[in-house]
């Protein structure tokens, strides 16, 4: 079990013995490379990555895959311009 996103909420929540709390979890063992794409479409949704990060983000990703710009960008929904 790999917890994608909520993983500082699930540590607070078993603190607090909380029952539930919301998080994004992958069952299946993933490569680095598709840890990193998760990662980089899960933080598209928050706002306090800067864009240094991300750029980072998608560098590595990019070595780790072997994609073009052109791919990375299909595969995470942006325009090649800003991959």
């Amino acid at each position: 079990l790999i917890v994608l996103d909520g993983e500082r909420r699930l540590r607070a929540a078993r603190k607090l013995r909380w029952a539930t709390v919301p998080v994004v979890i992958e069952e299946r063992e993933l490569s680095p490379a598709e840890v990193e794409h998760a990662s980089l479409v899960l933080d598209a949704q928050h706002v306090s990555h800067n864009q240094m990060e991300r750029a980072r983000s998608i560098d590595r990703l990019m070595q780790q895959t072997g994609w073009s710009a052109a791919q990375t960008a299909v595969k995470l929904g942006l325009s090649p311009a800003n991959v």
